[in-house]
Order: C-alpha cells, then sequence, then structure tokens
C-alpha cells in the first residue's frame, strides 16, 4: 500500500502509525483472522459469535484510534 501511496509524500510516522492501528483492528476483530479461528476451531466457538463478542472491540478501537488522529491533525 505504501508504494502507491509514496507519490503524495505522506508522513511516514502518521502511515506507519495508520497501517498499525488498521492491522490491530482486523487482527483482533475480524472472524476471519487466524487468530480468531484457530479460538473458534479449539473452543468450538460459533464465527458469528465470536463477530458480534469482538463487535464492541472493533468500534471502541475505531473511535480511539480516530481520535488519536484527530488530536494528530489539530496540533499539525
Amino acid at each position: 500500500m505504501a508504494p502507491l501511496v509514496a507519490p503524495l509524500h505522506p508522513d511516514p510516522t502518521l502511515l506507519g502509525m495508520l497501517f498499525l492501528m488498521s492491522w490491530a483492528l482486523g487482527t483482533g476483530s475480524s472472524p476471519l483472522s487466524g487468530s480468531n479461528l484457530a479460538i473458534c476451531v479449539r473452543y468450538r466457538i460459533a464465527v458469528r459469535d465470536m463477530l458480534r463478542w469482538n463487535l464492541p472491540y472493533a468500534v471502541l478501537g475505531w473511535g480511539c484510534c480516530g481520535l488519536v488522529l484527530a488530536l494528530h491533525a489539530g496540533s499539525v
């Protein structure tokens, strides 16, 4: 993804922070991530239940990440 936005000359620290936030939210909340699939198989949990349980984490994380990015934009 970084080579695609390189012509726009983004701030490398901000871009790295965005990638890290996206990875953290995707891995923790997606029922198709490897860690969540392993948990579902090991403990015989329905994927639908795992998605429903992780939804508050995803919404809260999305809000916190948005707040951090908004604070960064306000300080620049």
